[in-house]
Order: structure tokens, then C-alpha cells, then sequence
């Protein structure tokens, strides 16, 4: 578990894993330089249960140096990643461990497994799921699905490799695509987190970070460069309207999550101004999907 301010969540998501059943592991809790008494509280959970192993960075490394000093100090067999404010259910790793080993038995020398999500929102409450549902209920070594989130990562200490420090937003891309180049991946589509939406809006600086993070790691994938990846500055920045229509297209999907209905009208509407077309093909997808709980007075999202 990296962490970062995260002390809104942190307890919850902490007591989460160590609530996790029929599995023997340790909690390995990284703190990237917090400055809201997270440490503290870390402390005293390390205090509490001694399943709980803090590691408390002496300078901000970005979660990709956070989660690779947690994957250096870990210990165990296999390895599950998850952020701070998300939240792992009492099977979640032994469901992990099993189906991992079922997909081994097709593909030897798979590398790792990634999963669906339960989205929640800042009340705990569950609005939906992060993988589109041709996916859902399926199980495959062959060809899986890339744009899982690194919450639902789980692979072999052995195997691992690790994450690019020089990509301190978008961190999840180029793990895949190194873990690939090891060996097979897995993917189950059943939900085995909850990622958590919250309404803190993406800044225009961050978005086109992460935006310019991802579009390096594909470079990156496509010269071969896994190794010695494409820094974000050495390529072009994004389109400032793509920049804009994601940006807001998030924000607009966190508030709606989050009760703030006319929040997230606002956001889709200036994303709509800046991509009509990518905007309203994934609004009209998002009515499909979750239209019957909208009618209901639920969330869109």
C-alpha cells in the first residue's frame, strides 16, 4: 500500500487488507512524505498489529518510487498492490492467489493477475464497475484487457518488475507492459476492489501530466524502449482540447458519482465543448450502462 495524505481513507483501506481471509501475509504500508499525521497513524497501526510494516520514505518519490520500495522490501510470495484510499474485500487476496494459480496451469509462467473493480464513492457506497461488461465474468490468460488498475495488481515477487520512476502520475502502463514482456498476464472479470471516486477535481497541470505519462509509455511500448522508457518531456504535449475533455470527463464522472449532479453536468458539458464527439459517445455509453440506475435517482455513475 502506497500512501500520500491519504489519512481520510487511510484506516479504512488499511483495515480492509488486514480484515482479508484464509491467507497469512504482512501489510507492507508505504508513506510517501505525508504531511497530515498519516505517519503517525501508520505508526499506530504497526503498533496495534504486527502483520503491519511501515516504510516511511525520507523524500517524495512519486507512486512509482513509493510502490517500488514497497515491492523491494516485501517479503512474501506473491505481491498485491493497492492505494490508500482503495479497499480490498475479506477474500480478496485468497481469490487472487486461487485464480492465479488456475490461469497458471494454462499459461506457465504467468506473471501476473488483474481484475475488475467495484467503484465506490466517498460514503463506501458502490456505483458501478471500472471494467466494460463484455468483460465482466470472464477468465483469460490469452489476450487480456491493459487498462486495469494497478489496485488489482497481484504477481510474484520473483517476477516483479518495476515501476518507472520518471512517470510520477500515469505509473500503471509501463508495469504492464514490462510484466508482459516476462511472461503471460491474467485477468478475471469479477470485481475484487473497490476503487474509490473521489470529487477532488483533476487540475488542467495534473491531467496533462498524466495524459503525456501515457502517451510516452505507448511510445515507449511501440520502440521497444521498456527498459529505458520515453521521458514525458521528450515528447509532444497532448491537445490541449483531448487534455480538457478528459479532465472534465473525470470530474464530471467523480461528482455524479458523489451526488453533486449539477458538478458533473458542468464538467460534461465543457468537455463536450472541447471533444464532441468523444464526449457524447462515452456519455450515451455511460446512459446504457447505468441508465436503469439513474431512473431509479441512484448515481449515472
Amino acid at each position: 500500500m502506497i500512501n500520500y495524505n491519504g489519512m481520510p481513507w487511510l484506516d479504512i483501506a488499511a483495515r480492509s487488507v488486514l480484515a482479508s481471509r484464509n491467507v497469512t501475509f504482512e501489510l507492507v504500508i508505504v508513506d510517501d512524505c505525508s504531511k497530515d499525521g498519516s505517519r503517525e497513524h501508520i505508526g499506530q497501526l504497526a503498533a496495534d498489529d504486527d502483520r503491519v510494516r511501515p516504510v516511511f520514505l525520507e523524500q517524495n518519490q512519486g507512486i512509482s518510487g513509493a510502490r517500488n520500495a514497497g515491492i523491494e522490501v516485501a517479503r512474501g510470495e506473491f505481491i498485491a498492490i493497492i492505494d490508500s484510499d482503495d479497499c480490498f474485500l475479506p477474500d480478496t487476496i485468497e481469490r487472487q492467489l486461487q485464480t492465479f494459480q488456475t490461469l497458471s496451469v494454462q499459461q506457465p509462467g504467468m506473471t501476473m493477475l488483474m481484475s475488475d473493480a467495484w467503484l465506490i464513492n466517498e460514503k463506501g457506497e458502490r456505483v458501478g464497475r471500472y471494467i466494460s461488461s463484455d468483460w465482466w465474468g470472464r477468465m483469460t490468460a490469452v489476450d487480456p484487457p491493459l487498462w486495469t488498475l494497478p489496485s488489482t495488481f497481484f504477481f510474484r515477487r520473483e517476477h516483479a518488475a518495476r515501476f518507472n520512476p520518471g512517470y510520477r502520475s500515469a505509473d500503471g502502463p509501463i508495469f504492464v507492459r514490462r510484466m508482459e514482456a516476462l511472461g503471460p498476464l491474467g485477468f478475471i472479470g469479477e470485481p475484487l476492489v473497490e476503487y474509490r471516486l473521489r470529487t477532488s477535481s483533476v487540475t488542467n497541470l495534473s491531467g496533462a501530466r498524466m495524459l503525456r505519462e501515457m502517451n510516452a509509455s505507448e511510445l515507449s511500448r511501440q520502440l521497444g524502449r521498456l527498459d529505458d522508457p520515453i521521458p514525458a518531456e521528450e515528447i509532444d504535449e497532448p491537445d490541449p482540447r483531448a487534455v480538457a475533455a478528459w479532465i472534465h470527463g473525470r470530474n464530471a464522472k467523480n461528482a455524479a458519482a458523489n451526488g453533486h449532479p449539477f458538478i458533473a453536468a458542468r464538467e460534461v458539458l465543457i468537455a463536450a465543448l472541447a471533444q464532441p464527439g468523444v464526449t457524447g459517445g462515452k456519455l450515451v455509453r455511460a446512459l446504457q450502462t447505468y441508465g436503469r440506475r439513474f431512473a431509479a435517482g441512484g448515481s449515472v455513475f
